[in-house]
């Protein structure tokens, strides 16, 4: 009963935090329901006349250049005063983009919007994941860090669901009232996390927040090898020193692989040209109807793996979405380039809607979140703010470059064959997932540095050693 209590506790904090990622969801969604309306004439344009080329090009770019920007700043932020205010602080960005969008009646107020709106979604990767991890049990901390991926979806499927039907401003008031419960329910009810306290020299303060969240009897132990990891990795590095760390190494091995893999399987140019990939099945689906049944599905199949990661396992689950892929993306691709070859395919129209479908499923019950989840537990509590921000970095810049490619790849090696180098990169992701990733499921934060030091890709029977040997 304690322990479900706990548990409960927990996830109503992690809920919270991640209304940011509700906010971000809406975000990266929003250019596909809110553009049409800004090429059109009053009333639904609320800028009094249609966008140019260039100005939607630039409204629908610079969300992407603030979530770039965004963990520019919050490594820094997050070391000296805390992921709570540190949260607290992007989300400002946020709630100011809200204002002016609601009041926009110029090309430029988007542009300071979108671009405020990116900076508060680069803090949702690079803090949130350490956060929730930081303050998580062991045996609930995979499906409290599947949270951030259901409200991301959430926001997505919720833009796009009622984002044809409303206005512009009215989107902006569901952000804006997202932001005040936000700031209300995470600055007033749920605290920081132990590890900043600890890693300050605060232990008594660690102690007291520490019960604050384990409704559960005592928590020293917890305390002790709280204290034990922060020690550890407290000492200041060179990048020099970070890269001769054999666990730091280890660490940015398996959390930059994985979210570059996440993008080079195609899924940002698959998400960002889905309309056009499925005009192919417009003669049973328009193809706006069709996105909205496929963002209802992906938040199903999101939802639906919180309850499979700490059941199965980090690496089970990403095992069985990139094998999802894989298969997805060769349907996908062999259906263009039986195309490509004049092969009749009229009586093979659903396969574009059903592949996309597959693939974004599949994508949302493993590759899409999991690097998140292994990263808000891998990486040492005092390096984690630095770890979290170069691998959001990382992920922005590789998304980036997969969408840039995407229509040249397109051109040169036609659509099927490029679906078939994306196909490649999912087989390749297997291989790596086997002889890189660990599996964490179950284990305390310090179990999980021992067996990373230990240089083991699956924990099987082995015991861990009763100390970890360091940094180095």
């Amino acid at each position: 009963m304690e322990t479900r209590r706990s548990h409960t506790r927990t996830y109503l904090s992690c809920i919270s935090v991640n209304l940011m990622a509700f906010i971000a969801g809406i975000g990266y969604s929003w250019s596909s329901p809110c553009i049409p309306k800004l090429k059109s004439p009053l009333p639904d344009n609320p800028l009094g006349r249609p966008l140019t080329l260039q100005q939607t090009t630039w409204i629908t770019s610079l969300h992407a250049l603030g979530s770039l920007a965004g963990p520019l700043f919050t490594g820094f932020t997050s070391n000296r005063i805390g992921k709570k205010k540190t949260l607290l602080v992007f989300s400002a960005p946020q709630i100011l983009s809200s204002i002016i969008t609601i009041f926009a009646d110029r090309a430029e107020h988007l542009y300071l919007a979108r671009f405020l709106l990116g900076i508060g979604t680069g803090c949702v990767f690079s803090v949130i994941p350490a956060y929730v991890g930081e303050v998580s049990e062991p045996g609930a901390r995979g499906r409290t860090s599947m949270i951030n991926s259901v409200m991301l979806t959430t926001g997505q499927t919720l833009v796009l669901t009622i984002g044809p039907f409303v206005s512009i401003r009215a989107i902006a008031v569901v952000t804006l009232v997202a932001s005040i419960v936000f700031l209300v329910s995470f600055g007033w009810f749920v605290p920081e996390s132990p590890y900043h306290y600890v890693l300050h020299g605060r232990v008594d303060k660690a102690g007291s927040t520490l019960k604050k969240w384990r409704a559960t009897g005592s928590t020293e132990k917890e305390l002790i090898d709280i204290v034990e990891i922060c020690d550890e990795s407290k000492q200041e590095r060179t990048i020099g020193g970070v890269l001769s760390s054999k666990l730091l190494r280890r660490c940015l091995i398996i959390a930059l692989g994985l979210v570059s893999l996440q993008s080079l399987v195609g899924n940002p140019a698959i998400v960002a040209y889905q309309q056009s990939i499925l005009d192919g099945s417009n003669e049973v689906i328009p193809g706006d109807t069709a996105v909205i049944v496929i963002s209802i599905l992906q938040l199903v199949g999101t939802y639906w793996s919180t309850g499979l990661v700490d059941k199965w396992g980090r690496k089970q689950l990403l095992y069985v979405s990139y094998i999802g892929l894989l298969v997805s993306l060769i349907v996908l691709g062999g259906y263009f380039i039986l195309i490509d070859y004049e092969v009749d395919m009229s009586g093979y129209f659903f396969v574009p809607f059903v592949s996309v479908l597959g693939y974004i499923v599949f994508y949302k019950i493993g590759a899409g979140p999991l690097p998140w989840t292994l990263c808000g537990e891998i990486f040492p509590p005092s390096f984690k703010p630095h770890l979290s921000t170069l691998t959001a970095l990382v992920m922005t810049a590789v998304n980036f470059l997969v969408t840039l490619v995407f229509p040249y790849s397109q051109m040169a090696l036609g659509l099927g064959w490029t679906f078939a180098v994306f196909a490649g990169f999912s087989l390749f992701s297997l291989l790596y997932i086997k002889l890189a990733v660990p599996e964490t499921r179950g284990k305390s934060l310090i179990e999980i540095q021992r067996i990373l030091l230990e240089d083991r890709a699956d924990v099987g029977n082995k015991n861990a050693p009763q100390e970890a040997d360091g940094l180095v």
